[in-house]
């Protein structure tokens, strides 16, 4: 009998196990609303612009989502201070966050767009 499946199916169990790596309950959260810096559009025009935000520490990128038009993100990391970013802004600006165990931290990335 080849030990071939048993190993496979005992790595899946420890996959799921692990949570894919996804966030766990000693990590931190910040949600917000991001939406592009843009002029008067339409609604479907809005909804089919990416926003990209970005929570990074020590310059190394920890989690990242995109989201279209006007819409909610949310990021998760281990508790610490970060950076939250996003290319909504013609110029380059971000805002310090500290992430608190099994906490979500709440912020709006306001576009002014000036």
């Amino acid at each position: 009998m080849s030990l071939k499946p048993l190993v496979a199916v005992l790595a899946l169990v420890a996959i799921a196990a692990s949570g894919c790596g996804g966030a766990s309950a000693s990590d931190g959260n910040v949600s917000g609303v991001a939406s592009p810096c843009v002029g008067i559009t339409t609604t479907a025009e809005l909804a089919a612009i990416a926003v990209r935000v970005t929570l990074s520490q020590h310059s190394k990128v920890v989690d990242t989502e995109t989201v279209t038009g006007h819409h909610h993100f949310r990021l998760s990391a281990r508790p610490g201070q970060y950076l939250l970013t996003s290319d909504q802004y013609q110029k380059a600006e971000f805002f310090v966050v500290v992430l608190h165990a099994g906490e979500t931290t709440h912020v709006d990335l306001a576009v002014s767009c000036k």
